[in-house]
């Protein structure tokens, strides 16, 4: 009944104030993922320009000249390690998601308590004003 009776009140106006209000917010979230994933995103950047860089070096060194201990990883490992990194971003955004799923669920259950809590304030102040009106009578 107290679905049917939201679902009645309702308008088109609060139904364009209500979708302005989710728009606001999802562009609000993905402002804030931006900023906490900009950093990793260029750091892996670099990472593979680097990467890159470590490849042409090794390609036009002297080959006459005897081999050192690598202080760079080989290609395979620079590719696991790309791997690695994207897996890494990928939990990111995963966790991130379960998050803002987290934040809608817990919105929604504080409005619900919040209309809970106007629903006992008007009952008590009836009982309050009822009250008053009784103790008028009584003398």
């Amino acid at each position: 009944q107290f679905l049917l009776s939201l679902s009645a009140m309702a308008t088109p106006r609060s139904d364009a104030k209500w979708r302005r209000h989710i728009i606001r917010q999802l562009q609000h979230r993905d402002r804030h993922q931006k900023l906490h994933f900009e950093a990793l995103i260029l750091s892996y950047n670099q990472l593979l320009a680097k990467s890159d860089m470590v490849q042409l070096w090794r390609d036009k060194r002297d080959p006459h000249l005897p081999s050192a201990p690598s202080l760079f990883p080989e290609p395979e490992n620079v590719t696991k390690l790309q791997i690695r990194h994207q897996e890494k971003v990928n939990k990111f955004y995963q966790e991130n998601g379960e998050l803002a799923q987290e934040v809608f669920e817990l919105n929604k259950q504080r409005k619900r308590r919040e209309m809970e809590l106007q629903a006992t304030q008007s009952r008590l102040s009836e009982l309050e004003a009822k009250l008053a009106e009784l103790e008028v009578e009584r003398g």
